[in-house]
């Protein structure tokens, strides 16, 4: 993330009740955007993409995009039902190539795969609690590896 942070405000539908806040970047380039499933993405001026979970609050992973020509060459977008996070950067020569277009698979399925393997093994309760921290979000039910 960036330097400096700025309060993320989660709100009701009609904006009148603040349901939570959390620290997002406030030197972001692109974004934030947002999928159904409470992911929140923006792009860095540096090319990382933080992802955080709009339900804890807590950021969960950090996405490395391909450079630019200038800190807005990127843009960011969810796809259809948000499980692949699509962006697009100009290339870095500017006029010399047609730059890049990536899918960044969200699915819960694919994640859980990323989990468990990482792990070695069946993730408990404890093991998720001790990687997202004590306030972040409860262990999926359909975590299974």
């Amino acid at each position: 993330m960036g330097t400096a942070a700025w309060p993320a405000a989660v709100r009701s539908a009609n904006g009148r009740q603040l349901i939570r806040s959390f620290a997002g970047d406030a030197d972001a380039a692109v974004g934030p955007v947002v999928n159904r499933a409470g992911l929140v993405v923006e792009v860095n001026p540096d090319g990382t993409a933080p992802v955080f979970d709009i339900a804890s609050g807590q950021q969960i992973g950090l996405l490395a995009l391909p450079a630019g020509p200038k800190n807005v060459s990127t843009t960011v977008a969810f796809a259809g039902n948000g499980q692949h996070l699509i962006s697009a950067t100009e290339d870095a020569n500017e006029d010399s190539g047609p730059g890049y277009v990536t899918s960044w698979n969200f699915s819960p399925s694919y994640w859980t795969a990323v989990a468990c393997t990482a792990a070695g093994h069946p993730l408990t309760s404890a093991e998720w609690q001790q990687y997202v921290g004590a306030a972040g979000p409860g262990i999926p039910n359909q975590l299974a590896c």
